[in-house]
């Protein structure tokens, strides 16, 4: 399961994100959501500075979510920002928060929550998105132990906070 909650940029009407996905024929080729029957099933939140956020809830391949939304903030200019939650079930936990930057997506952190054994090691079975995993990073985790680190540091979360 995955939930997005989907920043739109000032003025920005959700009505246009879902018309623009729905006016396109489906991810792009290479994209693990590509041949997927995706409904853009969203709801529109309207924020008290007047923008618009959208939540997007997914009940099954957690994946497309991370996808749809890494394109959506790539191929159109709505999208300030995004932060996606996923369970991976017994493969544990995945946050990612990104945004737009002088017209890039770029990840502002990334966190894979690995479940950890009786002795304390992680289980690192699962592995993170491949698709947000190729988008630019804000910041490289320095000298961290965490497998599941992937964006993080003071720069990344003091953006983050920003936000």
């Amino acid at each position: 399961m995955g939930i997005a909650w989907i920043d739109l940029v000032p003025d920005a009407d959700p009505a246009a994100l879902a018309t623009f996905y729905a006016g396109t024929p489906g991810l792009p080729q290479g994209s693990e959501a590509e041949n997927s029957e995706i409904e853009f099933d969203a709801l529109p939140i309207e924020r008290v500075d007047g923008r618009y956020r959208i939540k997007h809830v997914f009940d099954d391949d957690d994946e497309q979510l991370a996808d749809l939304v890494a394109w959506l903030a790539a191929h159109t200019e709505l999208v300030s920002r995004v932060f996606v939650a996923l369970d991976h079930d017994e493969y544990g936990a995945e946050h990612i928060v990104l945004d737009t930057h002088e017209g890039a997506v770029r990840r502002l952190y990334h966190y894979y929550a690995y479940p950890r054994l009786d002795d304390g090691s992680y289980y690192t079975d699962g592995e993170p998105l491949r698709a947000c995993c190729r988008l630019p990073v804000i910041e490289e985790p320095v000298g961290v132990s965490d497998p599941g680190v992937l964006v993080d540091g003071q720069l990344a979360r003091s953006t983050v906070a920003a936000l």
